[in-house]
Parts: C-alpha cells; structure tokens; sequence
C-alpha cells in the first residue's frame, strides 16, 4: 500500500504543513504522526530493505487570551491599550520556548463596574524577528477590565461617618 504525501488535512484544532524527516524537525510538539516510507528505488526494485521515516508536521493548538485588568477608581479610565500593561497570555498548549508572543487589546472603563477587553491582533516571532503564526492553530479569548468602588469617608466639625450614600446628620438635632 502507497501512502499520498500530497495529501493534507484540517482538524477543528490543527492543520496538517507537511511531510518532514527528522533533520528538518523545528518543533517536536508539532510531530503528531509518523510512517515509514520505502524509497523510490527500493518501489523500482521491489524491495524494502530500507525505509526512511517521515513526520507529518501539524500546527500548535494554542489559545491565548486577554490578560484581565483591575483598579480602583480614581477617576482617571482603565486602559486596555495602556503601555506597560500585559495584553495576553497563553493560556492553552506550549508556546516555543524560542518564540514571543505580543498582542494588542482595546476597551475602556472609569466608572466602578466592568467592561470587555477584547484581544486584537495576536502575533508570534521567532528568535529571528520573524512571524510564525502560520506554526500554530490560534484560538483567541477576551477578558475583563474591572474599577472597583473608592472607600471614602467623610468627617464634619462634630461627626463622620463612611459614605453610603446618605446625608451625615449631626446627632440631637
């Protein structure tokens, strides 16, 4: 029986690249099958003394998900676009050690309550500077920006108390 290795395949969760011997192998997390082939001349000659091993090469199932973020309010906006801020992690299967990972997010928020950030743009390089995103099958996930309530207190000449959204009432009168 002859094996087609034209032949490629999508699964819901990764893609088949291509046939590789292991000489060429990048990513061992990206082998997920082997087979045994007889070479050309050894079909010619009806033999099969010698076979060489070829690796079908599949891409990465990752997912990689907005980092949320959280502050408590005082007054100024909860960025998600904000420098210095960690956009995304991975948070299913292995990135290569050999890779960085870099994303954008957006959403806003100042009031206390919560809002969606929502992950962009998510690319991956190799220790070259070059996108390898087409290595792994990327699945994408948003998070939550979160401002919680200040505690405030309020303190008069004769009394304080702390804010509820009451009128503070001097005691007797």
């Amino acid at each position: 029986s002859y094996i087609d290795l034209t032949k490629t395949c999508t699964h819901s969760t990764e893609t088949f690249l291509g046939w590789a011997t292991t000489s060429t192998i990048t990513s061992p997390s990206q082998l997920i099958s082997s087979k045994k082939i007889p070479t050309a001349a050894q079909i010619h000659n009806n033999t099969a003394l010698e076979t060489t091993t070829l690796y079908g090469i599949y891409t990465i199932p990752i997912t990689v998900s907005a980092t949320a973020q959280s502050k408590v309010y005082d007054g100024t906006s909860l960025d998600a676009s904000e420098s210095g801020n960690a956009k995304c992690t991975v948070t299913s299967g292995t990135l290569n050690s050999a890779h960085t990972l870099t994303c954008t997010s957006s959403g806003t928020i100042t009031h206390a309550g919560t809002n969606t950030k929502t992950l962009g743009t998510v690319t991956i390089k190799d220790s070259g500077n070059n996108n390898v995103n087409s290595l792994y099958h990327i699945t994408t996930a948003n998070s939550t920006l979160t401002v919680t309530k200040r505690n405030t207190t309020c303190t008069s000449a004769s009394d304080s108390k702390t804010y509820d959204g009451t009128p503070l009432t001097a005691a007797g009168g």
